[in-house]
């Protein structure tokens, strides 16, 4: 008599939601690589990159200049747009970001770590590129989760600390009979919340 085959780990409910959670951890670590992508290139080129930033980077322009900021004269020649032609064709861009791929050998970077170009000038894949980038510049990368606070924290210890500030008007000086004004009931938290927002506020700046 044959024993039926076990189902598989994916099939049960511990399996999809183990799937799912590891699919949404893949998506946070793919996010912040692209937003690191955007930090070293605003901070090495000292220019600021659109919201959707792969269509500023498809024809390779943006990366070339960052390769010649890298290794100077690293990427010879690049074509750029000009007033006759807004934008490149396929196969200028192509060149372009061949251009930057080759820089990336020269300077030592692994072929395991290099996109193709179909990956940005067809697919537009930041995470690819992203990944590039960062053997490009090792030491210009920030750890992951380093790239700034989130806005909405900061902007909730601000009202923490608001409201922990107005309670301390309204109530100071403390009655005499009550010691429920007492300093770590009060200062203490007011400290922190300055230190946290303090702390939210240094992080965004690179």
């Amino acid at each position: 008599m044959r024993t039926p085959p076990r189902p598989s780990r994916a099939g049960t409910p511990q399996g999809g939601e183990f799937t799912i959670r590891r699919g949404l951890e893949r998506a946070r670590e793919e996010h912040e690589l692209i937003e690191q992508l955007r930090w070293v290139i605003e901070s090495r080129l000292k220019v600021q990159l659109p919201a959707e930033m792969g269509p500023s980077l498809v024809d390779g322009v943006v990366l070339c200049h960052l390769a010649n900021q890298v290794q100077p004269r690293s990427v010879a020649s690049i074509h750029v747009p000009s007033a006759a032609m807004p934008k490149l064709t396929l196969a200028k861009c192509r060149r372009n970001v061949e251009n930057f791929l080759n820089a990336c050998r020269q300077l030592g970077v692994p072929e395991g770590d290099l996109f193709a170009w179909e990956d940005l000038v067809l697919r537009v894949d930041m995470g690819r590129v992203a990944v590039s980038v960062a053997a490009l510049v090792p030491g210009h990368w920030q750890p992951l989760g380093a790239t700034g606070a989130d806005p909405s924290l900061a902007c909730l210890l601000l009202a923490t600390l608001a409201g922990t500030c107005l309670l301390l008007l309204r109530g100071w000086p403390p009655p005499q009979d009550s010691d429920q004004w007492s300093f770590f009931d009060l200062w203490l938290p007011a400290g922190l919340c300055c230190s946290l927002y303090l702390h939210a506020c240094l992080s965004r700046m690179p």
